[in-house]
């Protein structure tokens, strides 16, 4: 057991500092105190200062950032002005430490500490200049061997992940190597006994977090170039690309939550890193204070790693790395001032047995409590898969059950283009030709050319409920005139209320059987449109008085007469066509239908899941400008009797929206709506995609909770059944990623967000009871 001296420092070095000593052990922090003063002294911040600057000249090559780097070696003045201010510092701060109002704590810790013990001096002070000094050459340290200088933040204990390790796990980072030998130090680590390293070779910042966020580790390593910019440490991890600590902070709470026991730094000036990593409550964390040769750091590097691997505690062999680097003070003057150890006090001294107990243990006894039963893990499935429903139930996962919807939609297949959509679209170089916005003369010519070649049917997606600029007696003529327009206007309901303010007339005197809502359009609570209203309620209270989309009324138009409609709340919207001895459902959305739970609102009438396909890839498309302008011959091929024309914007920011394939324009939305509809009920699938399903169905509440049920219990039964479970798992995971895309692709919406989370939650509590909870004896140490 090793003891610790705690030294807190109250004040600045120019008004003088409080001390306040605590000594203690791992077991009793604080058993005896003492407090002293020491002085205000100016002589020393100038000799510190001074001595900083003649270090830096002196240098050669370093592994500070490599803007700083000093090609050229320092010559012998300035390595003999480096010592000569070494030996100032090192006056003054002896004359310092020797001040009578502070001998009540030099005497207090002679009083109660033994030379032959190990201890640690931590020193806390928010006076930065502090740390830089050399406080290994206070008497105190040099007369007792096994003591070591540290510094430390205020105690702040963290529970870790604690596992039985066969092996050390080091994730060692080699940071940018330009002018460096980065090589030296991975061929030391691979030398280690016990040790399982994975190496990050100029790596990227997601790949460093990816590793500290999916991994445990026990021991961070860098080298590389670095330095601290004010009280930010900056590494730099390949000639692009550089970080802060706090650009990896969530990923550094998570390693150090789930075992990060020590981060070595072989890399200049790294205070800034250590005072960030301090925030963390890392427990342990090794740095040099000024900007280090190469040589150095491979040194000090070597020589830790033989006492630290021996198991020697961990303030012991920095000490003795430390000490070894006078030998090279010849050629690099004060390499022994530059390891510091940086502790938390709340976490005791560390060892390299400690951080692999299994290791030391030279034979295990096989377990001899009795196995975990079977029907531990069906109830334990069963337990998960209550919960995971409840917090289905509350509408806990829809958003992450939305968003997994939107990624599977974007794997499917685009197929051929629908042949009988074409959309005209009114983009920027239109307006700017025709004017913005397009006048009512613009629009009635622009709807005279496409009759002149008889679609059978124009859905004109363009508000017209007053004049724009000139010619508005024609455009009301041409669109009373033609039966085959279909205009669109806006009911303006929210939450069942007509707001005046969002609902648009529709242009004078055309029939309800020609007029459809704009909308259908249904945002979800993330703003994304996934659903489609067809049919709404009968409107009396709005200008707007189609009950029927703007798609909808639309598709109605382009099917024959005969075909007969009928809307069933229990069944959904059935359509027959006697002619053909056919018909189609389109289902019904309920309120938790597929990932929904309680969006999806009945009262908003007959909605529709869109079938979302790539815009480009859909149909057609002509701009207005081709339209009027284009050749008989041309337009003659675009339209025809069988086509269903489409005309509105793609200018502006006012009728975009963002669906799962990315955002884009009202009337590429209204396109897909009419293009799903059509195939859904025509059976005419071939013309569109061999793979695009007649709609989308979902499971029953049952079948939800089954198929939830089903993976808990898959995900405890492969870690009860298997030793080495963990490819059998990632199998299984990706299995059901997999039944969830071909569900998809089959027209069955089946979530993949509650049995993911109730396999991986199953999976965790079955494991963590076999290697927490089961006994497993071992030999007694001797």
């Amino acid at each position: 057991m090793s003891k610790r001296a705690t030294l807190r420092f109250e004040g600045r070095l120019e008004q003088g500092f409080q001390v306040t000593l605590e000594v203690g052990d791992d077991h009793n922090p604080a058993f005896t105190e003492s407090s002293g003063v020491l002085p205000a002294s100016i002589a020393l911040i100038q000799n510190l200062e001074r001595w900083q600057q003649s270090y830096r000249q002196s240098l050669g090559i370093t592994r500070i950032a490599l803007e700083n780097i000093t090609v050229k070696t320092g010559t012998l003045s300035q390595l003999e002005t480096c010592r000569q201010c070494s030996k100032d510092l090192q006056s003054c701060f002896r004359e310092w430490l020797d001040a009578t109002t502070f001998q009540s704590v030099n005497q207090r810790l002679r009083e109660t500490l033994d030379p032959q013990e190990t201890i640690q001096v931590l020193i806390r002070s928010r006076d930065q200049r502090l740390h830089h000094l050399p406080w290994h050459i206070w008497d105190f340290v040099e007369r007792y061997p096994h003591a070591e200088c540290m510094l430390g933040s205020p105690p702040e204990r963290i529970e870790h992940l604690s596992a039985a390790n066969s092996k050390v796990r080091i994730l060692a980072i080699l940071g940018d190597r330009r002018g460096i030998d980065t090589e030296a130090d991975r061929r030391l680590l691979e030398a280690l006994p016990d040790a399982e390293i994975l190496f990050l070779v100029e790596p990227s910042r997601q790949q460093i977090h990816a590793q500290l966020w999916e991994q445990n580790w026990n021991i961070l390593f860098f080298a590389g170039h670095s330095q601290t910019q004010e009280t930010q440490g900056r590494i730099y991890l390949n000639p692009s690309e550089s970080l802060t600590v706090e650009e990896l902070k969530y990923g550094l709470r998570r390693a150090i939550a789930q075992g990060l026991q020590l981060a070595i730094f072989n890399s200049c000036d790294g205070l800034g890193l250590a005072y960030e990593l301090e925030q963390l409550h890392l427990p342990q964390l090794i740095v040099m204070r000024e900007p280090v040769p190469d040589r150095v750091a491979q040194e000090f590097l070597k020589r830790f790693l033989i006492h630290f691997s021996a198991n020697e505690s961990l303030h012991s062999s920095v000490r003795q790395a430390r000490e070894w680097l006078q030998g090279l003070e010849d050629q690099f003057p004060c390499a022994s001032w530059l390891p510091i150890l940086f502790q938390n006090p709340a976490m005791t001294s560390l060892t390299w047995q400690a951080l692999c107990p299994v290791a030391s243990i030279p034979e295990m006894i096989a377990p001899t409590r009795r196995k975990l039963k079977f029907r531990a893990v069906l109830a334990f499935s069963l337990v998960i898969t209550i919960l995971v429903t409840g917090v289905r139930f509350l509408g806990w996962l829809e958003f992450a059950e939305l968003r997994s919807y939107d990624s599977i939609m974007q794997l499917q297949t685009d197929g051929l283009p629908d042949s009988r959509l074409l959309i005209v679209a009114v983009n920027d170089r239109d307006l700017k030709k025709f004017g913005d916005p397009l006048s009512d003369r613009t629009l009635s010519q622009a709807l005279k050319k496409i009759e002149q070649y008889q679609p059978r049917v124009v859905g004109l997606d363009i508000f017209r409920d007053q004049p724009t600029r000139e010619g508005w007696n024609e455009l009301v003529t041409q669109l009373q005139r033609n039966q085959t327009i279909v205009a669109i206007c806006n009911v303006g309901e929210v939450d069942g209320v007509i707001d005046p303010e969002l609902a648009i007339n529709p242009p004078p005197g055309l029939p309800a059987n020609r007029l459809g809502f704009a909308d259908g359009l249904l945002p979800d609570p993330d703003d994304v449109i996934r659903r489609y209203v067809l049919k709404m309620d009968e409107r009396r209270d709005s200008l707007c008085q189609s009950s029927h989309s703007f798609s909808w009324q639309i598709v109605q138009h382009y099917l024959k007469p005969s075909v007969q409609y009928s809307y069933q709340r229990d069944r959904g919207i059935i359509i027959s066509n006697p002619e053909q001895s056919s018909s189609a459902i389109i289902p019904l959305l309920s309120a938790n239908f597929g990932g929904y739970q309680r969006t999806v609102n009945d009262m908003a009438g007959f909605q529709l899941m869109i079938r979302y396909r790539r815009i480009d890839r859909m149909a057609q498309k002509i701009s207005l400008t081709n339209l009027l302008e284009g050749s008989d011959a041309d337009l003659q091929q675009l339209i025809h009797s069988d086509r269903l024309v489409l005309l509105g914007y793609e200018s502006g920011d006012e009728d975009r929206h963002e669906t799962p394939i990315g955002n884009t324009y009202g009337i590429n939305i209204h396109a897909q709506v009419i293009s799903q509809l059509l195939g859904m009920i025509s059976n005419q699938q071939p013309a569109i995609s061999t793979s695009y399903p007649q709609g989308v169905a979902s499971l029953p509440e049952w079948g939800k909770t089954l198929w939830t049920a089903l993976w808990a219990v898959l995900g405890g039964w492969l870690i009860w059944r298997f030793r080495t479970p963990w490819i059998a798992w990632l199998i299984a995971l990706f299995t059901l990623i997999g039944c969830v895309i071909v569900s998809f692709i089959l027209a069955i919406w089946i979530p993949i967000v509650p049995p993911a989370i109730a396999f991986s939650l199953t999976s965790l509590i079955i494991g963590l009871i076999k290697i927490n909870f089961l006994n497993i004896r071992y030999p007694t140490r001797h």
